[in-house]
């Protein structure tokens, strides 16, 4: 199978609600011949992953709007605004939260592609003029399914061990 030439334009792509944020598919892993994925991602405010770290791909996030903090190992917080570039590679935990009052957005490419088939099992697709003030946020029963579904995809979601 030959990888045909993609243009998406600005209301275009798959949408997946998945683990509180918005997703939008610019490209996967069936249109890319597995090299990457492109994700537009809508964060709400005060929200973000939980700390986990991915064994199979590496992550970059470009900040479109708004911004969010991304944590790396255990170093302190970092602020990103709109053009930051961060590359994440595989094996180092992280994760980013938007501690503000409005949304952020931002690309995320995951190389190789495949990651984003993760997000369909645990969200669900939601109509194309869907916006995140229009989702709820993750209940409890979703967290639990992504504890449930990430080591199938190489990802260990690190939450704290009850005392």
């Amino acid at each position: 199978m030959s990888v045909q030439p993609l243009i998406r334009g600005p209301q275009d792509g798959e949408k997946v609600y998945a683990v509180g944020t918005l997703h939008r598919y610019l490209a996967d892993k069936s249109e890319t011949g597995g090299s990457y994925s492109l994700i537009e991602v809508t964060v709400p405010p005060h929200s973000g992953p939980p700390p986990h770290l991915h064994h199979r791909e590496d992550e970059a996030f470009y900040i479109l709007e708004g911004q969010i903090t991304v944590y790396l190992d255990d170093e302190p917080g970092r602020t990103l605004i709109p053009g930051t570039f961060i590359h994440l590679p595989r094996d180092r935990k992280h994760f980013f939260q938007n501690h503000t009052d409005q949304s952020a957005k931002l690309l995320v490419l995951v190389a190789p592609g495949g990651f984003e088939e993760m997000f369909r099992v645990v969200g669900k697709s939601v109509p194309a003029s869907t916006t995140i003030e229009d989702l709820p946020p993750m209940t409890l029963e979703e967290q639990q399914h992504l504890l449930a579904v990430a080591p199938n995809y190489g990802v260990d979601i690190l939450v704290p061990s009850p005392v």
